[in-house]
């Protein structure tokens, strides 16, 4: 039995198999729990609006015809997480599986390192964003078009009987690739090396030879030249942001020739010896190993075991005898070599001109997808050479695949961390602000979680609450108060200033009076919207820097909106910071019977608050139903509960003062206060 599943393993169907198998182990464990992040928040409200003029709109800055993808991947997943998620990925293994049969039927006798060569593709190291999968689903479709591009031509080479059908394919699938995403465009240079190494020479001269590539080669140079008079002749007329993505060492190269040389030599040393060295050290570091992190010892365990059954799948095949006789090692060794540099190279090459890194940059990753593919070729060819025996190369390309495993696995665990963060930031924003009124600009004084964006919060409120919105004028947006107070963005913080933003073809305008300032650090407490009750209460984000500027009368309780369960899952189990926003709410509307109510339900059902200041509401509630006793208890556990609250208690309990005439029963209490809150006459003396 064991012996049948071994052998088929080793088959061509059995390994595809396997190849998603370490797929799934790499990026699958987690993909029930992740959600969409960053430039996802783009296609989750170009979706909504259902309108494929705002798609072109959208990317007519950078790359318009990958709307036509985005566009389908939208429709096909229906703005669901993990449908999603479960698309690219699959789709990632549809790009490797044509990398696959390209270098099978190149290298037909070198059947053990290109399936190496694939299983390093499918998991490299190099590109950490996986999670991202909305995003990258286009990313990962280009890819797929040009390694079948590039398997076409191989095979129509190979197979003379199918030209006629494979080649005007491969040269189709060129151009889809080519005019969707530059990405991949580099990897294009590689194509008349490897029709050199498929045309013998069969005794012609070099002349001959070289005219019968350039033939084969010449309509992936036209469709390099469609590109060329498309990207930079026609576009720069349509585009409203041309100079993104412009190749500016081009440019500086007609300035100072050596200095631009120089900087791109720099940058394609640093990005080489990341692709071959450090994106496969990076996956073992020391400072990294935490025994007590359970999370830890879960990755680490599952590499583990993809390491021993990748060896255990593949240890049998002598990488030496596979290929024929002498001549074939000969030759599929430096070729591999060549190949893999090359690979590297001529992918990272339209990156490099635009004066960008693959290591340089927050998420500049994402520029390693196209030179990882040498640096796959690259990694086996040099296990093969200098690797010793088939069982220590084995072991080797099994370790770093099994690291590599191990490594994405922790990323997609601090991806799942953050998407529960976003879940508990939308869900309680909702409770507190069930609908807010059109214009309202959401200001926080920092991105309250990682893996987002300013935008990508904007585009998810607008996604919660403007649900039929269908152009590219955007009723809310986010502002991140702290960096952009000052910019057009935040001019100030006084009223009646305008705000005005805009995201690519989208569009923000409002007010500094119709904000509403909202701080989020769960680590401090609940999600806070700033209210008189809250300006001189020691703060969870400095959001009091930004105090003055929320209005929370835009603030509606008359609808409600909450964040689609399609594409947030079950709204979150009611817990403290469920009852405290509801009672804030409660508390902002003067409902005091309703904030009492919450404060039962809460205590029944054993919830408190980690911080005092979320009692103040509370607070306020009973001295407003005349229940001074319980008041003056919760004030006495808020101050328990957190340091320096004092003054907003102290100002709490003068309105109160100020807001009734006041009986024996109210100045006792605050009498008794007044040695624990040192409140200071004449400025927040109760």
């Amino acid at each position: 039995m064991i012996k049948k599943l071994h052998g088929w393993l080793e088959g061509e169907t059995g390994f595809l198999i396997l190849l998603g198998l370490a797929l799934l182990t790499a990026f699958g464990l987690q993909i029930t729990r992740v959600g969409f992040y960053w430039d996802d928040w783009q296609m989750v409200y170009l979706a909504q609006t259902d309108n494929f003029r705002l798609y072109w709109e959208h990317f007519l800055s950078d790359r318009p015809f990958v709307a036509w993808i985005y566009w389908l991947v939208t429709h096909l997943v229906v703005q669901s997480p993990l449908a999603a998620h479960i698309l690219t990925l699959a789709v990632r293994w549809v790009s490797v599986l044509g990398f696959y049969l390209a270098l099978r039927e190149l290298w037909r006798g070198a059947r053990w390192q290109v399936r190496w060569m694939s299983l390093l593709l499918a998991i490299s190291p190099a590109f950490l964003q996986q999670q991202v999968a909305y995003t990258y689903s286009a990313h990962f479709i280009t890819y797929a078009l040009f390694t079948f591009s590039l398997a076409a031509m191989i095979w129509a080479v190979r197979k003379p009987q199918l030209m006629r059908w494979l080649m005007p394919l491969s040269w189709l699938l060129t151009l889809l690739h080519v005019m969707s995403m530059e990405y991949f465009i580099g990897l294009e240079l590689l194509r008349p090396l490897i029709l050199w190494w498929m045309t013998s020479s069969n005794g012609e001269k070099l002349f001959a030879r070289l005219s019968r590539i350039l033939r084969l080669w010449l309509p992936y140079g036209a469709v390099l030249v469609i590109f060329a008079v498309w990207r930079f002749v026609y576009f720069p007329q349509i585009s409203y942001h041309a100079e993104a993505n412009t190749p500016s060492l081009i440019l500086q190269m007609l300035k100072s020739p050596f200095a631009a040389l120089l900087a791109l030599a720099q940058i394609a040393l640093r990005d080489f010896l990341h692709l071959t060295v450090f994106a496969w050290t990076n996956t073992f570091l020391p400072e990294e190993i935490e025994l007590q992190a359970k999370s830890f010892l879960f990755a680490v365990g599952v590499g583990a075991l993809l390491a021993a059954m990748l060896f255990w799948t593949l240890r049998c095949t002598s990488p030496d005898a596979t290929l024929p006789e002498t001549q074939g090692q000969n030759r599929f060794l430096p070729q591999a070599v060549l190949l893999g540099a090359l690979g590297i190279l001529f992918g990272g090459l339209p990156i490099w001109l635009t004066d960008r890194s693959i290591i340089v940059g927050s998420w500049s990753d994402r520029f390693a997808l196209a030179p990882m593919l040498g640096a796959s070729i690259l990694a086996v060819a040099l296990v093969d050479w200098f690797g010793g025996n088939p069982n220590r190369k084995t072991i080797l390309l099994a370790a770093l695949t099994g690291l590599s495993a191990a490594y994405h696995i922790q990323i997609a665990n601090k991806f799942r961390l953050h998407w529960e963060l976003q879940r508990a930031y939308y869900w309680q924003l909702s409770w507190r602000a069930p609908a807010l009124q059109p214009g309202t600009a959401v200001i926080g004084p920092s991105i309250p979680m990682n893996y987002v964006a300013g935008y990508s919060l904007g585009l998810a409120l607008n996604v919660i609450y403007a649900p039929e919105q269908r152009t590219a004028e955007m009723p809310y947006w986010f502002i991140n108060g702290l960096r952009e107070l000052g910019s057009k963005r935040l001019p100030g913080n006084e009223k009646e200033l305008p705000i005005e933003d805009q995201f690519r073809n989208l569009t923000f305008k409002g007010s500094t009076s119709q904000s509403v300032v909202v701080a989020f650090n769960p680590a401090r407490g609940c999600l806070r919207v700033m209210d008189e009750i809250y300006l001189q209460a020691p703060p969870i984000d400095n959001e009091n820097k930004l105090s003055a500027l929320s209005n929370t009368r835009q603030i509606l309780a008359t609808s409600v909106h909450q964040p689609p369960t399609a594409l947030f899952g079950s709204e979150l189990s009611p817990d403290w910071c469920y009852f405290f926003e509801k009672a804030d709410l409660a508390r902002q509307l003067g409902d005091w019977e309703e904030v009492i109510r919450l404060w039962d339900a809460a205590t029944s059902a054993g919830y408190s608050p980690q911080n005092g200041v979320e009692l103040l509401p509370f607070v306020e509630a009973y001295a407003q139903l005349g229940n001074l006793p319980m008041a003056e208890t919760l004030s006495r556990q808020a101050l328990e509960k957190t340091e320096n609250l004092e003054p907003a208690l102290c100002t709490l309990w003068k309105r109160l003062e100020s807001q009734s005439t006041p009986g024996p029963e109210r100045q006792e209490a605050i009498q008794r206060l007044q040695a624990v809150l040192q409140c200071h006459s004449g400025t927040t003396t109760p």
